[in-house]
This record gives structure tokens, sequence and C-alpha cells, in this order.
């Protein structure tokens, strides 16, 4: 039976970050769940200067377990350092002369981020060498299909990356449909061909529904509120609501803090956002309307975003949008983006609205706020028919198309 190669490296390159992107979420997801079905055939391992290594399994579960209790708790707890990891954790070359000679089944490697992908990296040398077969996950094509919203050089870059999984990949899972279309005219583009794909939803933690989603009134006491969430870019379109935001404490006057409800800003500062953090940090209208949070403890998010009216997700481009799917599972409304993703994921439950429509956002946000809004209840109602994606279901597809027994 063969070997399941998991490279956690960018974990171990991250393991003082008390936060996660939805990408070191996906690692952490792919781990523990092939690990729970192949126990000691999932290897974890990570690349060095060309070398691909295997850590200790013992390291390896002590550092993918400190690094979940730290997105539970905000940072708090022990973080081993790289360093260490390096040092203590590494158990060798992962492939030797012999075992290549031997190896009649080469392992599967599972590339779930973006390293590797680079001409010459991993997957292609791995791929050339026949020391295993390659499997990646491909999260967006953003680079390519909306060059204006990152570093000008990750545009060749990421054609680099995707030339890299039409030659050597064995199979590429795709988080969405609209990802995977976007992903075969990319390689048109490129007069490249499209190599075997599996569209599969990627699952989120399972959570019951939050009994105060679908209260109206919120929690006692207190202002009612919006939640967006991410990492704040220009892709993002957090413009939109803060100039909403602007506009309707103005009008509201003195009124404001009684007409208003609240914004909570969730998320790092990103790029490319330069006008969003001048309004955050110079706006006088937004004081004590907007607020800006980040490093949250997973157990805090999870109840600022059931208290909420409805998670706010106005982006121009996503490739799947893990926090939507997140919040409808727990029952909690969301207005975001008419985009492909979205529609793709929401199913015909939350309010879709164009990312360029602020009049439509600001009738939306202001419906929602209101106490017994019909237009709120709605949504309730129809989230209550949602079947969230899971982890086991993508595991599922995953492994049957692999063969993996």
């Amino acid at each position: 039976m063969r070997e399941i190669l998991i490279d956690i490296g960018r974990l171990v390159r991250r393991l003082n970050r008390s936060t996660p992107t939805g990408v070191d979420r996906v690692v952490l997801a792919y781990e523990r769940e092939l690990r729970a079905r192949f126990g000691e055939r999932v290897v974890c391992v990570d690349t060095f200067a060309g070398r691909t290594i295997r850590y200790r399994p013992a390291f390896a579960r002590s550092v993918l377990d400190a690094t979940a209790s730290r997105w539970r708790n905000g940072g708090h707890g022990p973080a081993p350092s790289r360093q260490r990891a390096i040092a203590e954790g590494i158990a060798g070359a992962l492939f030797s002369p012999a075992s290549r000679e031997k190896r009649k089944h080469p392992p599967l490697f599972l590339c779930l981020d973006h390293r590797g992908l680079m001409p010459g990296g991993t997957v292609e040398r791995l791929s050339r060498s026949g020391e295993a077969e390659c499997v990646c996950l491909l999260h967006d094509l953003i680079p390519l299909t909306h060059p204006e919203y990152v570093v000008p050089v990750q545009v060749g870059r990421h054609a680099a990356r995707i030339t890299t999984m039409s030659r050597h990949a064995k199979l590429v899972i795709a988080n969405s449909q609209d990802t995977a279309d976007h992903f075969h005219r990319e390689l048109q583009a490129l007069d490249l061909e499209t190599p075997e794909i599996l569209v599969s939803h990627l699952g989120i933690e399972t959570h019951a529904p939050s009994s105060r989603s679908t209260s109206d009134s919120g929690p006692s006491g207190k202002r009612p509120y919006f939640v967006v969430l991410g990492t704040i870019e220009a892709r993002k379109n957090h413009l939109l609501l803060l100039n909403l935001w602007r506009d309707m404490v103005q009008s509201a006057g003195e009124e404001a803090f009684g007409r208003v409800p609240e914004l909570v800003i969730v998320g790092r500062r990103g790029w490319e956002a330069e006008a969003v953090f001048d309004m955050l940090d110079r706006c006088p209208s937004l004081k004590g309307h907007v607020r800006e949070l980040s490093d949250m403890p997973d157990t805090e998010l999870t109840t600022l975003i059931d208290d909420a009216r409805a998670l706010l997700f106005p982006s121009f481009t996503e490739g799947f949008g893990l926090p939507l799917a997140e919040a409808m599972a727990r029952g909690v409304p969301a207005i975001a983006s008419d985009i492909g993703a979205f529609r793709e994921i929401g199913g015909g439950a939350p309010e879709l609205l164009s990312p360029l429509d602020g009049p439509a956002w600001r009738e939306a946000i202001q419906d929602y706020a209101a106490p017994g809004s019909a237009r709120r209840t709605a949504q309730v109602e129809r989230l209550t028919d949602y079947g969230p994606p899971d982890w086991s279901s993508h595991m599922d597809a995953v492994c049957a198309r692999l063969e993996i027994d």
C-alpha cells in the first residue's frame, strides 16, 4: 500500500502565527482526515535545499496539535520554533537511492498550497524522477484573472504554477467548479493541456447552527452589528462598506449611535489597500461605528459571528469563500457578492448583490439591521435547508478518484 505524503512546510514556517489563513486550515484538515483513515501511511514532509525530508511522526503531531491549539486560543500556548523543528523533527531524507530502486508503488505527494509548484520545484522534481505521483490542490486563479489585485510579480509566478500542474500533476483538485472553469480557460490561453480535475468543495469545521443567529433581537442590550471577515486587501472591497458606513453616519447626524449599526472588520491588514487603511485610521465619521480586530481566537470569532445581523462579503473575486460557508452552516445570514463562487457555494440561500451596487448594499444592510426584518427572517428560513460541505465527503471524493484504500 502506497504512502501519502503531506507537505506541512507551510505550517512549520508559520508556527508563531496566532490565527490561520484559509489555506492553513486546509492543510491541517487534510492531515487530520487522512491520518484518521490511513494512520501511519500518512507521512508529514517538508522541503529544504531541494531535498524532500520526512518529519518524525511524534514531532509532526506535536507541531500540528500546538498549531490547532494556538488557533483556538488566540496565540496563547507554546509554539515550537522553526529552528527546533528542523533540528529535532527531521527524520532524514525521504528518498534514498535504495528506496528508489525498490519502490514499485510510488507514494502520493499532496501539494496543498502553492509552495513547490515553481519550475524545478518539488512537484516537478518528484514527478520527473518517478519518486512520487503528485496531487495538487488549486485554490484560485486570481493572479491571472484579476492581476490588478496582486503584487505584479505574482502574475508570472501563478502562470508558472499552473504550467507545473498541467505538466506534472496526476490530479488537480479544484475547490469549486468556478475555479476549475477558470483553470481550463487559463491553460487554453497558455496553450497547455488540462490535466485530470476533481471538483470538490472544501469542508468546514462542523458546528451545530447557532440558536442566537436565528433570533431577531440579537444579544440583549447590544447595538446591532455586521461582520466582515478576511485579510484587508483591495479585492475584498472593504472600501465599499466604509463609504456606506460614513454616509449612513453622516446622514443620521446626532442620532447615528441609535440608528446606524456597527461594522466589525476582522482580519490582518494586507496589501494594495492604502485607501482602506486611510479610512480606518483617519476618517472621523467612522470612529465609534467601525471596529477593526485581528488575531481573534476561533472561539471568540464564532461567538462574534453568531450574534451578528449578517456576515458581509462584498469581494470582487474569490476562489471559494470559507467564511461564507462557515457562517451559513451556523445559520448566520450573509450578504455577499453575486460572483460565481458564491452562487455555487450558497445554493440560493444568501443575499447576493453586485459588488459595485452601493445603494443595494446600503438598503440590504439597513433592512437586516432593523428589528423584525422580514428579509433577514426569510434568509434564516432558507438556511435551515442548507447542507454545508464537510471534510468527510470531500475526502471520500478524493480517495475514490485516486483509488486509495
